[in-house]
């Protein structure tokens, strides 16, 4: 099972052959491999390319993160709504290949991995001022994007005085090592 949610995470399984992976997995092994899907998810969520030509395909994907938290909604609540984080960013894909996506979202997309790889820069923790002034983008922007970094597990929020320090947690500092690993080769 292992191997195999690896090489769903690198893009060598469709929608639907994961799914028929996944759901024998959850019958059979229950949630023993719950984490490793959720990675395995947030892969593909992240470095799966959406065209006009596969947006089936990822509302495929965003429909199997949704069927995994609601099963396991009841006993990993957490891991429940980091699978409905991911499941958001993959139907926010979608909406970006279709056209109808709004500027909120699209800035979204294109300022996570900058964000995640800013904070890992500065030893996995920053100020909210400093990455919205590395990124030329308001602390509103900034915090709005924020929140839903947290709400997909990447990041922590400390109160700093009258600003915010951000901090990586295991799942950002996972996705920029392996955005590193992708982008060296």
């Amino acid at each position: 099972m292992e191997r195999a949610l690896r090489e769903m995470a690198l893009g060598e399984y469709t929608a639907k052959a994961a799914w028929q992976l996944i759901r024998s997995s959850l019958h059979t092994d229950g949630l023993l491999f719950v984490k490793d899907i959720i990675d395995a998810l947030f892969n593909v969520a992240i470095h799966h390319h959406v065209s006009t030509a596969n947006i089936d395909e990822t509302r495929e994907w965003y429909d199997i993160s949704w069927k995994i938290a609601g099963f396991i909604d009841e006993d990993l609540p957490r891991e429940a709504g980091r699978l409905e984080a991911i499941g958001d960013i993959l139907r926010t894909k979608a909406k970006i290949a279709e056209s109808s996506v709004s500027a909120e979202e699209a800035m979204q997309q294109k300022y996570v991995p900058q964000i995640l790889s800013i904070t890992s820069y500065h030893g996995n923790k920053a100020q909210r001022k400093f990455i919205a002034k590395e990124l030329n983008i308001t602390e509103q922007i900034l915090s709005r994007i924020f929140l839903t970094m947290q709400d997909a597990g990447l990041i922590v929020r400390e109160q700093y005085g009258d600003d915010a320090i951000f901090s990586l947690t295991e799942l950002g500092e996972k996705f920029v090592q392996q955005t590193k690993s992708s982008t060296n080769g």
